[in-house]
């Protein structure tokens, strides 16, 4: 089998993950005002300088983790470092979800519900990344 076919499921998820990623970076970058604007009521102010400041380095982030996304959908064997952080990532992100909706008590801010679907979905793709990731053969 081919090297490039033997990996093909995980090549197409890195892809599609590498585009979804560019694309909020941008938005978020070139938004960054409106998404700022869309806070909840608890912050009670206009947008600070801070808040789109740090909204627009997520955005770099973002960009940042689509190119490397893109670069391991190209060779996965040889980035499979970058896809076990994604899934640590994706994991962390999820119980940090759960941690602020039932121990800090935000639910005002996002339903109970939501954080949970969310939080399954995430832990569902990362699952889908450490199943798919490639293993070394000797």
């Amino acid at each position: 089998m081919i090297a490039a076919e033997t990996h093909k499921a995980l090549r197409v998820l890195l892809l599609i993950f590498a585009i979804l990623l560019a694309f909020g970076g941008l938005l978020l970058i070139a938004s960054s005002t409106y998404f700022a604007s869309m806070a909840p009521n608890v912050l009670q102010s206009p947008p600070s300088s801070f808040y789109l400041l740090a909204i627009k380095f997520i955005g770099i982030i973002a960009l940042a983790m689509s190119y490397l996304a893109y670069v391991a959908s190209r060779d996965p064997v040889r980035y499979v470092a970058f896809i076990d952080v994604f899934a640590f990532l994706l994991i962390a992100a999820a119980l940090l979800d759960l941690y602020a909706s039932f121990v800090l008590h935000l639910g005002p801010l996002f339903t109970g519900w939501f954080v949970i679907v969310r939080s399954i979905v995430r832990i569902g793709i990362a699952f889908l990344f450490i199943v798919l990731r490639p293993r070394q053969t000797s």
